[in-house]
This record gives structure tokens, C-alpha cells and sequence, in this order.
């Protein structure tokens, strides 16, 4: 199942790059930097899509995604 997730802006960040961050982030919960080929450097778990006024993003997720230890 699809849904969105609402990434506000923070401070000085943007939420664009709040939601970048925060996909690559769970990224690296699931392949540690340490272990990750060349070609994972950029790798993140969800897309994004921007809001019609130009300022939000969120995060296009899977809402059966599984992190797994």
C-alpha cells in the first residue's frame, strides 16, 4: 500500500532536503555506509514528490516496508 508522508521544512533546511536526508537515512539502516558498493552511495528507500506550491515535499512510501536487523 502507497501513501505520502508530509516533510515540513526545519530551521535552515529545506524540505526537500529534510525529505532526501530522511530517505537516504533509512537507506543506510538497511546497507551501513561501510558496506555499500560505489554504485549505493546515493541509494534512498523512498521517492519523493513536491507539493504544487513549491515549498513542501513528501515522501512517496510504501507503507509494507520492512527494515530488517
Amino acid at each position: 500500500m502507497n501513501g505520502y508522508i508530509i516533510v515540513l521544512p526545519e530551521g535552515v533546511l529545506s524540505s526537500e532536503h529534510r525529505a532526501e536526508r530522511i530517505s537516504r537515512e533509512l537507506y543506510c539502516v538497511t546497507a551501513p555506509l561501510a558496506t555499500q558498493e560505489p554504485y549505493q552511495h546515493d541509494g534512498k528507500v523512498f521517492g519523493m514528490v513536491e507539493h504544487p506550491d513549491g515549498v513542501q515535499f513528501a515522501l512517496q512510501v510504501d507503507t509494507e516496508y520492512n527494515i530488517y536487523s
